[in-house]
């Protein structure tokens, strides 16, 4: 069934990042929840990247990479004003090691500093809080 509110996502995702609930839990709620296509774009992009994480093969982690890229590019093609995007690729590039990327962190660092307490949900607003002090 189809959800028209967002907030559920945010605290599922929440879960993940803080609490190590299972990323099957937030790939169903992606799933099961009507949001805008940027927003979607956007969470699938992070459990791309969070398979690719856990990858054993580097074939299998070479097409998570592939797919995040992809859908982090759709997001912010659609609205580059996508908070969760923003969010999502800062806490993916953040974590980043050993790899040649076009680094969007500091715009993202800014755009999230001018926006963190614009109107986002309180699960969002811990996350970038959170992210931007362990920079």
């Amino acid at each position: 069934m189809k959800t028209k509110s967002t907030t559920g996502i945010s605290r599922t995702f929440y879960q993940v990042t803080q609490t190590g609930t299972g990323l099957d839990v937030l790939i169903d709620e992606i799933n099961n929840t009507a949001m805008p296509a940027a927003e979607k774009y956007a969470y699938q992009a992070f459990c791309c990247a969070m398979l690719a994480k856990s990858a054993s093969g580097l074939l299998q982690k070479g097409k998570y990479i592939q797919q995040y890229g992809t859908f982090i590019g759709k997001a912010i093609t659609i609205d580059a004003a996508c908070y969760e995007a923003r969010l999502l690729r800062f806490l993916v590039e953040n974590k980043l090691e050993n790899v040649k990327f076009t680094s969007h962190m500091e715009m993202d660092r800014d755009y999230l500093l001018a926006n963190v307490n614009s109107g986002q949900d309180q699960y969002l607003k811990e996350v970038t809080l959170k992210a931007l002090e362990n920079e």
